[in-house]
């Protein structure tokens, strides 16, 4: 199609099939995450997005379908496929998803598997791919009104997980997206019918029929896309063992939210268990797990003479949930609420001032709705206080504010923009800096208490507690921690003074105790993943006192203010984490490449050579089809590296500004809604106001690079100083102040890629859709090169690449020379 053959464009048709395919891509990180092992999470959705590239090497191909008379037909089809796909494609997924094969024959999890998932998937992404790319490329030399309303669209979309997933649920969710994917369609059948003598017929029935689909599964929603829980998570593993051991299970609450889907299961006729058992098992995708616990609401102040009695008393004074309690804690802060236990240690040990700071809503209406009668009214206490809200956050804003305890029992953020492993998540509970918050968050003689799992684990944090009191000035920080152990369960007490004698006594005391009998929990549930609750924790290292060889060596280096020497010589990498490199479970030793032999490592290296294997292949085939239309070839290798760098680019300073943010805003919520929105939205307006205010191609681009370049550098100044000096300021306040920043930023990010289409459509038009599906392709690459590049180097060499990148791009737009030039409009 030659630039004077443009068509208008329905805009709005546009803006809601792109908002019902950004909101499937939202909501799929949350359904994959629950159905398949996180490992193979991250995998599955980037190789289904490869239909957003695919669909411009079929537009390619296809030039037919960009003619004036058939585009609309085409646009109306693609909606229509879209709509489809997302329920047939959807309704077999959940279906199929535990029978996924996720191992290879070495144990891990496959390539294989995750593609043969992938493709199950691809089918909405190449239908709404299609949409975008036939309006962009049928727009001809003006696409930068069809550009802003693709964005506008994708911002708006989203928003709908983050307002709707919670009041709608998961599975009418889906039927939500799909009703989106039909309003497209029949906007686009209705231009049709319209400008068309014969309206066509088959069009007429099928767009009503698929209105009688959507309508249809409205209805079913629940038992259409009812999900199971991937095979390997925790609930899982509990629902097999209790089949095999004769225990009834049961879910007496479910509910999705943006940040995951919270189950409730509660059991019957456990062996030696009471009846009603007293434990249920709280679950967040699947895993994730805690407990609730069936409490009266006796305290410790209630005891008789032979100690603590109930499932509560026991949890909270013989366990590693109660080891902060060596002292009095009036005041206490509990990050990360699960189903209850640390509130209600807390209450048990009569603390009068709690704080419990939970990330997940659906947490916290848990403990304050449906169970708060059967945990002894923690969720009606006026004592407690419940936020929801990033743990980091809080207590970033909290400091000073003189807690008694601190209490973290193994909690994990989960984080939307890493939906994969924890390996690949960024996590700002463990960075050196937010230990550093932690104490300064502390009273004097107060303490933080934190619960991880496993050798490596403990080990990092512990090292990561030692860079942070270094940062505060003490000078011999191993005489402020204290390290417990049960089993693969280990607790860690840290100070911001180093522990007196009598303190320490009194801790031994409640370890070692003899003057009553030792309770402890026998939790079924917890017995199967070696938590022996039901066993006396020990004390591995204490100032002063004896240590286990592992934690002797590693404070002797501390005492010597060498950790380095013992964390080189450690096999995996224990170095404490930053809140620029936030990957606190990612454990590999990069420094030696004999190391990288770790899961997630080989993972990526598949994934990312599947990606730029497949990318390659879609977006080499079109070329000889395009070579024989007569485009001219330099134009098609410029586009190359224009639009890959754009795409790269783009998506690369996102994740930075997602990254920046999350943590100022205090949740994933609003992050993603702020950031990205507004982000979108002013992408959108630029490239709007950039058809008008700056019509020649070159300019363009040369004006957006510069003024991203000249943003990024003032705002890398400004910013930090700024978001502190605001950390308590209302959410509302902070809202303004991030889209004050990331809007400009937008506006200027909104101008180089349509710049580069409408060159494209002047020099070689039938490479126009070839160009649109090569920036996807490079889109889809750089969410998964984000992962090593942050990894190895942190989120500031991200905002790097992404700034040189659009460098690459204004260097490329140097050489847009010819027609678009000539004509200047």
């Amino acid at each position: 199609m030659k630039p004077s053959e443009r068509q208008p464009i329905p805009v709005i048709p546009l803006a809601v099939a792109s908002a019902a395919v950004i909101g499937l891509e939202v909501f799929l990180t949350k359904l994959l995450a629950y159905t398949l092992p996180s490992m193979v999470v991250y995998i599955v959705l980037a190789l289904a997005m490869l239909g957003f590239g695919a669909s411009g090497s079929l537009v390619a191909v296809c030039p037919g379908w960009l003619t004036p008379r058939r585009l609309p037909r085409a646009l109306a089809w693609s909606s229509l496929a879209f709509t489809a796909s997302v329920i047939v494609t959807l309704a077999v997924f959940v279906r199929v998803s535990t029978h996924l094969s996720v191992a290879n024959a070495a144990g891990g999890i496959g390539l294989a598997s995750a593609m043969g998932a992938a493709t199950l998937l691809v089918a909405p992404f190449l239908a709404g791919g299609l949409v975008v790319t036939l309006s962009l490329a049928g727009a001809g030399d003006r696409p930068g009104p069809a550009y802003a309303a693709n964005l506008i669209g994708s911002g708006l979309g989203g928003l709908l997980p983050l307002l709707l997933l919670g009041p709608l649920g998961g599975e009418r969710f889906v039927a939500l997206v799909a009703a989106l994917g039909w309003c497209a369609a029949w906007g686009y059948a209705r231009k049709v019918y319209h400008e068309q003598d014969s309206p066509p017929t088959r069009l007429r029935a099928v767009t009503w029929g698929s209105l009688l689909l959507v309508l249809v599964t409205a209805a079913v929603a629940p038992e259409a896309f009812a999900a199971s829980p991937e095979v390997s998570g925790q609930a899982s593993i509990i629902a097999r063992e209790s089949q095999a051991r004769g225990i009834a299970v049961e879910r007496v609450y479910e509910r999705w939210e943006p940040t995951g889907r919270v189950e409730v299961y509660q059991y019957e006729g456990v062996p030696g268990g009471a009846a009603p058992y007293p434990y249920l098992f709280y679950a967040q995708d699947g895993s994730a797990g805690s407990l609730l616990v069936r409490w009266d609401g006796a305290t410790r102040a209630d005891e008789g003479a032979d100690g603590p009695r109930g499932e509560v008393a026991s949890l909270c004074s013989d366990t590693l949930f109660g080891q902060g309690y060596f002292a009095p804690r009036r005041k206490v802060l509990v990050i990360g609420l699960g189903g209850g236990p640390d509130v209600q240690c807390a209450l048990y040990h009569g603390a009068e001032d709690i704080d419990a700071v939970e990330i997940n809503p659906a947490s916290i209406d848990v403990v304050t709705g449906p169970f708060d009668s059967l945990l002894g009214g923690i969720g009606s206490d006026p004592r407690v206080r419940y936020h929801a809200r990033d743990g980091r956050s809080f207590v970033h804003a909290a400091r000073g504010a003189g807690y008694d305890l601190v209490q973290m029992s193994g909690v994990d953020t989960k984080h939307l923009l890493a939906a994969g492993s924890l390996a690949l998540s960024e996590n700002h509970l463990y960075t050196r800096e937010a230990f550093v918050d932690y104490l300064e968050s502390l009273a004097p003689g107060g303490v933080l208490a934190a619960l991880r799992f496993g050798e490596w684990e403990i080990l990092r944090a512990t090292n990561t507690a030692v860079a942070a009191l270094r940062s505060l000035g003490a000078a011999h920080p191993e005489r402020h921690i204290v390290v417990l152990q049960n089993g693969v369960l280990f607790g860690l007490l840290i100070r911001r003074e180093p522990f007196s004698a009598a303190e320490l006594a009194s801790l031994r005391r409640r370890v070692t105790f003899t003057d009553r009998p030792f309770r402890g929990a026998s939790i079924f549930f917890y017995e199967i993943f070696k938590f022996p609750l039901q066993k006396r924790p020990a004390i591995v290292y204490a100032p002063g006192g004896r240590a286990n060889k592992l934690f002797g060596d590693y404070f002797e280096h501390v005492a010597e203010g060498d950790e380095a020497a013992f964390i080189a010589a450690y096999p995996v990498n224990v170095t404490a984490t930053d809140d620029d490199r936030p990957f606190f479970f990612d454990m590999s030793r990069y420094d030696r490449p004999g190391r990288w032999d770790m899961i997630h490592v080989r993972l990526l290296a598949q994934l990312l050579g599947a990606l730029l294997g497949l990318s390659t292949l879609l977006i080499l085939a079109p070329l000889w089809r395009l070579r024989g239309r007569g485009a001219a070839s330099r134009p098609l290798l410029l586009g190359v590296v224009f639009f890959s760098a754009v795409g790269l680019a783009y998506l690369m300073i996102e994740v930075w500004l997602l990254h920046r943010f999350a943590m100022y805003l205090g949740h994933q919520t609003y992050s993603l809604g702020v950031v990205l929105a507004a982000l979108l939205l002013s992408t959108g307006l630029g490239a709007w106001l950039g058809e008008r205010l700056v019509p020649a191609p070159r300019r363009r681009v040369l004006v957006g690079v510069a003024s991203i370049l000249a943003l990024v550098c003032v705002g890398s100044l400004w910013a930090p100083g700024l978001l502190e000096a605001t950390w308590t300021a209302p959410v509302w306040v902070k809202s303004l102040l991030v889209v004050a920043f990331t809007a400009p930023l937008g506006l200027a990010m909104g101008l180089p890629f349509p710049g580069g289409l409408r060159w494209i459509a002047w020099r070689s038009p039938p490479g126009v859709p070839w160009c649109v599906g090569v920036n996807s392709f490079a889109s889809v690459l750089a969410m998964v090169s984000v992962i090593p590049i942050a990894l190895g180097f942190g989120y500031s060499a991200v905002l790097g690449c992404g700034v040189a990148l659009y460098g690459v791009a204004g260097l490329a737009s140097l050489l847009m020379t010819g027609a678009a030039e000539a004509r200047r409009a």
